[in-house]
């Protein structure tokens, strides 16, 4: 009687940790995963770039070097060349 006894207790005590377990394991998961998709929401860019247009116009006889050109004129629309 005490080994069936001391087998169901085994039996009991390994179905309690086999429980404890998987609740742990899918919280665990499910946490993860929750996350996962706020970080992804996160990393999205849905509003679009923006994008602003300026007239530019550069005069003759002025002299510019590259880099200032560059960064005054990067994703601006050049007016005209020769203008006065």
């Amino acid at each position: 009687m005490k080994k069936s006894l001391k087998k169901v207790v085994k039996i009991g005590i390994t179905i309690i940790i086999l429980i404890v377990l998987g609740i742990i394991g899918y919280f665990t998961w499910n946490f993860i995963e929750v996350n996962m998709a706020k970080q992804k929401e996160m990393e999205k860019d849905e509003t679009p770039p923006n994008l602003e247009i300026k007239d530019l116009t550069l005069t003759q006889g002025k002299s510019y070097n590259v880099y200032s050109f560059l960064e005054n004129c990067s994703f601006l629309r050049i007016k005209s060349l020769n203008s006065n």
